[in-house]
C-alpha cells in the first residue's frame, strides 16, 4: 500500500497532466492562450468538485466483503449468497 503523500502526489501530477491536454485542446479549437488557460483551469476545478461528490455519493452505497473460498465453485457460491441469489 503506497503513502498518503505518494497518493496525494500522484493524484496532483495526473490532474496537471490532465489540465495540459485540456489546455492544449483548447488553445487549438480557440487559438487563443488566455480562453485555453480559462478552459483548462475551469475544467479542472469542476472536476474535482464532481470528483469529490462522486466519492461522497458512493460513501452512502453499502459494500459487503466478500469471502473467498479455495474453489471457484466456492467464490461462485459466496458470491452469489451475498447478493442472495444463492442457495
Amino acid at each position: 500500500m503506497q503513502s498518503r503523500r505518494r497518493s496525494l502526489l500522484k493524484a496532483l501530477s495526473w490532474r496537471l497532466v490532465a489540465l495540459l491536454i485540456t489546455f492544449g485542446v483548447a488553445l487549438v479549437i480557440f487559438d487563443d492562450v488566455q480562453v485555453a488557460v480559462s478552459v483548462g483551469v475551469l475544467d479542472s476545478l469542476i472536476k474535482i468538485l464532481v470528483y469529490y461528490l462522486h466519492e461522497r455519493a458512493w460513501e452512502r452505497v453499502p459494500h459487503r466483503r466478500l469471502r473467498v473460498e479455495a474453489s471457484p465453485q466456492g467464490v461462485v457460491a459466496n458470491a452469489l449468497h451475498q447478493r442472495g441469489d444463492g442457495p
